[in-house]
């Protein structure tokens, strides 16, 4: 639903997070790598590129067309294919009813991780995180009072273009261990379970 979201480049950095308090407060630093195209038709021909759990978790639900047209809908101005749902009837209301154009594609980014630092500036993705025992109960994540975020947004994209991502992602790193945290730069996978 937003055009710009397929438009960023090897190097950009994302920051996920959310307004607690009126502060942003970080989850994940996404550094881009690369990406792939795709359009909704061809989800299952990715199954091969990706670990099931992405695949069942993220990319199989999109190939949901099926849903139940809501009486409200947000107009589809940016020809995403997409219709997203105001309000609805019941659950199945929620889902997106898309019907993809020929010409949209879509794109899956991936991370530049510790290991591809080299080719990065020496930057890579991570998310703030306590070791072992410290960490098994929660944290609290840490909020980032940075002039490039926007404080107080519920909702908000901004892109950081790869020429200002070093100085930026410096500060970001900074900050997170300022207040006690460490950096997690690999997880594993959850184990797929298997239904009953």
């Amino acid at each position: 639903h937003y055009p710009t979201l397929r438009k960023i480049e090897k190097g950009d950095m994302i920051l996920f997070g959310s307004n607690l308090n009126q502060h942003f407060v970080l989850d994940t630093v996404f550094v881009v790598k690369d990406s792939n195209e795709y359009d909704f038709q061809n989800i299952d021909s990715l199954k091969s590129e990706y670990n099931e759990v992405f695949y069942d978790v993220s990319l199989l639900p999109l190939n949901n067309t099926f849903a139940v047209k809501p009486k409200d809908i947000v107009d589809d101005t940016e020809r995403s294919g997409c219709f997203i749902p105001k309000s609805g009837d019941d659950e199945t209301d929620y889902k997106p009813t898309c019907h993809p154009s020929g010409d949209l594609k879509n794109k899956i980014y991936k991370a530049a991780m510790y290991n591809d630092r080299h080719d990065f500036d020496d930057i890579f993705s991570f998310s703030p995180c306590l070791p072992e025992p410290f960490g098994k109960e929660g944290f609290a994540r840490p909020s980032l009072d940075l002039p490039f975020i926007s404080q107080g947004l519920k909702q908000g994209i901004k892109i950081i273009k790869s020429e200002d991502v070093k100085t930026i992602w410096l500060q970001i790193i900074n900050e997170v261990l300022k207040k006690g945290l460490c950096i997690m730069i690999q997880t594993d996978l959850p184990e797929k379970v298997q239904n009953l």
